[in-house]
């Protein structure tokens, strides 16, 4: 979903502007602002709409000011946002990885779901003598490996997951640089 988002916001930005630029030439041309370089449209070029819109003396200038500077709000204002995501997402990612290097698990595997009310996230429900807790999984292709009454255990701080089934014991290592840019 976050990627969908980074792709999504300059996507509705160019939309949005368009669609002032678009609003904005065609009112100037309703109001009969004529384009001194006929042969060319105001939408192909940014700067023969301010030129005109600076030479304009009609009562409509402020608004036609006020749209175009709405242009170049929404620019900014989408870049800028698209930006903040971008780096937000990743300081995210960083505090998961923290948040599952402080988890301590030594349980066994009750069954494996995806929780689709947390974002379908892959999820494992453990069992152990004291309670039934829940935790994510980290690993990608931990999701089609792991079975149900296989033990597991990741100790705290450590960033590797110890799988025990029957007789075999399989280790799995959480690297960092998948969650956290270094």
């Amino acid at each position: 979903m976050s990627r969908f988002l980074i792709v999504l916001i300059p996507i509705l930005s160019i939309i949005t502007f368009h669609g002032i630029f678009w609003w904005l030439d065609i009112t100037l041309k309703n109001r009969g602002l004529k384009n001194q370089n006929q042969d060319q449209n105001y939408g192909k070029d940014f700067s023969i709409l301010y030129d005109n819109i600076l030479k304009n003396k009609s009562k409509h200038r402020t608004q036609y000011l006020s749209a175009f500077s709405a242009i170049i709000f929404c620019l900014i204002s989408f870049i800028g946002i698209s930006v903040w995501l971008m780096f937000d997402l990743d300081d995210h990612k960083c505090v998961l990885f923290e948040n599952y290097l402080e988890q301590n698990v030594n349980s066994k595997i009750d069954s494996i779901y995806i929780d689709y009310q947390n974002h379908s996230i892959k999820t494992l429900k453990l069992k152990n003598q004291e309670s039934n807790s829940s935790i994510l999984i980290y690993r990608p292709d931990l999701y089609g490996f792991l079975q149900k009454g296989d033990s597991i255990v990741k100790l705290k701080t450590s960033p590797n997951i110890q799988v025990f089934r029957e007789e075999n014991f399989f280790n799995f290592e959480v690297l960092k640089k998948e969650f956290c840019q270094e």
